[in-house]
């Protein structure tokens, strides 16, 4: 079975991040982000992708509930303000 590959377009919406960044990262190697060049044109595997962002620390969601985190915070403030 073949394993997805993505585009460079599909990568940067995952990402979060210009395409042209993803150009420079692999001018630079830096980050390691592998690709694989097919016929001339940039592919990423799905895996490749899911693992940097498992490395990166890229759980959007954790960043929703730190955001949450600090209204709630923000929040007991402004009831000690009516006091």
């Amino acid at each position: 079975m073949t394993k997805p590959l993505l585009t460079v377009d599909e990568v940067a919406a995952v990402l979060r991040v210009a395409p042209s960044t993803l150009t420079e990262w692999r001018r630079t190697g830096d980050p390691d982000l592998p690709y694989l060049r097919i016929n001339g044109r940039i592919r990423y595997r799905a895996e490749d992708v899911e693992q940097f962002l498992a490395e990166a620390g890229g759980d959007d969601d954790d960043e929703e509930d730190d955001d949450s985190d600090e209204d709630a915070d923000e929040a007991d403030n402004d009831d000690d303000d009516d006091v």
